[in-house]
């Protein structure tokens, strides 16, 4: 969908219209249109936004989409729209955002857990981002993979800065000294997101080609311990086994090579 559109998609929905099928599925084929169009049909639908709100919010789009010299600008238009829309709308989500804003960050976690535990699909995914993020700021960077790799895999159909939350696990990865999971995330980051910004493209490349230096061909290490991932399948082992910790990081990197090979086979 056009940008210019998103006025006359708003008008159609407050008359009480479909927006129609998208053209893509899949989160990552998404386009930034067509993801404004579902947070519109959101709002009317779901959050029960008066119409006169969700016509103002995309009138203020299109004012800024206007004034855009740069299609690419368009993710960014989507992402500040939308999460201008949630501040505007949903007061728990406001509050949440101001206490992070005067760095409280233990005020604001428990609302974004309310919110991450709640029905709506976009308080649910901005929610679970900024848990993340108030882990990784507090140092707790095994938790803010956790809440990383869950974010990513069930809410991005509904997060416009799902880039940033896969440069951000790549690099919680890397401060974890994972290092061969950190690579893989930042291979899916570069492949994912072909037209994401110069500045975090080649800061992924350059940390890519520093940790492939580091580690060796990744796949070729992964293959050689092949047998072992088999054994520890089919036994049960004590949490204090020192083979357990390097057995699950290889089990973690064969379900990202997978996805990887899952996007590259998909992308062509």
């Amino acid at each position: 969908m056009n940008k210019s559109k998103t006025l006359a998609l708003a008008v159609g929905l407050c008359a009480g219209l479909s927006a129609g099928p998208l053209g893509a599925q899949d989160p990552l084929d998404l386009t930034p249109g067509e993801k404004s169009e579902l947070f519109l049909e959101h709002l009317l639908r779901f959050a029960g936004t008066p119409r006169e709100k969700v016509m103002e919010l995309a009138l203020r789009y299109e004012l800024a989409a206007a004034l855009s010299a740069e299609e690419e600008a368009e993710v960014d238009l989507v992402g500040d729209f939308i999460r201008d829309a949630m501040l505007e709308t949903l007061e728990r989500f406001r509050d949440g955002v101001r206490a992070v804003e005067a760095g409280k960050d233990g005020d604001a976690a428990p609302i974004f857990q309310e919110l991450a535990a709640g029905r709506d699909p976009y308080a649910k995914a901005y929610a679970r981002f900024e848990i993340a993020k108030i882990h990784e700021r507090a140092g707790r960077h095994t938790e803010a993979v956790e809440a990383l790799d869950r974010l990513l895999r069930e809410n991005r159909m509904h997060l416009i800065p799902d880039a940033e939350a896969r440069l951000l696990s790549a690099r919680c990865y890397e401060t974890l000294k994972r290092d061969l999971i950190a690579y893989l995330e930042y291979l899916l980051f570069l492949i994912q997101f072909p037209d994401a910004p110069k500045a975090m493209r080649d800061d992924a490349t350059a940390k890519a080609q520093a940790l492939e230096a580091k580690i060796g061909k990744p796949l070729t290490h992964v293959a050689s311990r092949m047998d072992k991932i088999g054994e520890w399948l089919g036994e049960e082992k004590t949490s204090d086994d020192p083979t357990q910790k390097e057995e699950r990081e290889l089990v973690s990197a064969l379900d990202k090579f997978i996805e990887l090979a899952e996007e590259r086979e998909r992308r062509t």
